[in-house]
């Protein structure tokens, strides 16, 4: 018996000293590894090629505080979405009297004059009036009503991007053109994996309606019905990462327990479109990579590169270590808490700096753009007016989502 005794002890110990949290931790007999931040990163819950790794931690905001997400609000009308006609910024206002509204970036808003996909996250507190926010096009071949919808304002957010690719375009500010070769890469990579074309709609190019595929949605709701709720099994959850194909993809991080579990189904609904489009890179016997939880919560290892200055209650800041960018919403005031941690994971010769270059570029082309438009052409004859509004929409390159007051660091 006593050999058992010491056995046990010495299996305890080196879980212990391997960082796996035990039933002593502060969040209960659930296994996992520690991290920085009183974080618990979970063992994973695997479906097909998509592995959910549960993050427990402390709430670090007020528990009683009225938190409410863009896709809660827009149902209540408790906030409306202003079109402006311009295609890299809309308008965002709170209405409401005592609720404040989150927005994350990669948020896909419908309708008005084209489908966007917000580009920063975004809080506004109660009666915020209108607040400018960063946008790309999701939808390129539109600039009209669609059916019934409104043309002033969006309809409703239902979700949230998906993909790589396109996450990082859209939440890095990379410019309208990647992002719109990123959505046309995951509508391919998705059609590819349900051997349907997601692009046969009202509109070809709109990202919203591709998702809205009734082949993807079928494939959708058999991950989610092994995955979604098993959100209960971990009451003090605060986030989530994922893994698809056995590596590291993304992960975000709440300060709130209760705003995290409002946001948990479109997270989830956007990795399991993800891991959908990438099934057929799925291999037998795939190896589950768990390097990536050592240096995810680094803290001394991030870099700040970019930071917006919103005119909400927070600002937005672009950060980066040798392994992953980390889009961060910071309240304003003296305790600067992050409400939102997004992470990404940094491919090799990828760089937050490189998106200060592209902007430079960017106003090069808006430069020759507007020597073209007021330039006679080879025959003598200048452009007309539309030709040049229709050029402002379809080579929306020049165009970056980066509102006002932004410093870099």
């Amino acid at each position: 018996m006593k050999s058992l005794n010491k056995a046990y002890l010495s299996i305890m110990a080196c879980l212990a000293l391997s960082g796996v949290a035990l039933a002593c931790g502060p969040y209960g007999a659930i296994d996992g590894k520690q991290v920085e931040g009183g974080r618990i990163i979970h063992e994973p819950n695997t479906f097909g090629n998509l592995s959910v790794f549960f993050i427990s931690g402390p709430d670090l905001i007020d528990k009683n505080a009225d938190y409410v997400t863009l896709a809660e609000a827009m149902e209540n009308k408790w906030v409306v979405v202003h079109e402006t006609g311009n295609v890299n910024q809309l308008a965002v206002e709170n209405v409401t009297k005592s609720r404040t509204v989150v927005v994350l970036a990669g948020a896909v808003v419908k309708g008005g004059k084209q489908d966007r996909v917000l580009g920063q996250d975004l809080v506004l507190q109660p009666k915020s009036g209108k607040v400018p926010i960063a946008s790309f096009c999701v939808e390129q071949s539109r600039w009209e009503k669609r059916g019934k919808e409104s043309l002033l304002a969006f309809s409703g957010n239902s979700v949230q991007v998906s993909g790589k690719g396109l996450r990082k375009a859209v939440k890095g500010g990379l410019g309208q053109g990647q992002v719109w070769k990123q959505v046309a890469n995951e509508q391919m990579k998705i059609s590819d994996n349900i051997q349907a074309d997601v692009r046969k709609n009202a509109s070809p190019t709109s990202y919203q309606l591709a998702v809205e595929n009734k082949e993807l949605k079928k494939e959708i709701e058999t991950y989610k019905k092994k995955l979604e709720g098993i959100i209960e099994n971990y009451p003090n959850a605060v986030g989530y990462a994922v893994a698809i194909n056995g590596e590291f993809s993304t992960a975000d991080v709440y300060a709130s327990r209760k705003l995290f579990r409002k946001t948990w189904t479109q997270h989830l609904e956007s990795a399991i479109t993800e891991a959908v489009s990438l099934k057929n890179k799925a291999k037998k016997d795939q190896t589950l990579d768990l390097s990536w939880r050592d240096e995810l919560f680094n803290e001394k290892s991030y870099e700040q590169k970019n930071r917006l200055k919103t005119e909400g209650a927070n600002d937005y800041l672009s950060e980066q270590n040798g392994k992953f960018f980390r889009y961060n919403c910071v309240l304003k005031g003296e305790k600067k808490v992050s409400l939102r941690q997004s992470f990404e994971k940094r491919e090799k010769g990828e760089s937050l700096e490189k998106r200060q270059q592209g902007r430079e570029l960017q106003q090069q082309q808006r430069f020759n753009l507007q020597n073209n438009y007021f330039n006679p052409n080879p025959s003598g004859s200048f452009q007309s007016f539309q030709r040049i509004e229709n050029s402002n929409v379809e080579q929306n390159d020049a165009q970056n989502p980066e509102p006002q007051n932004e410093e870099r660091e």
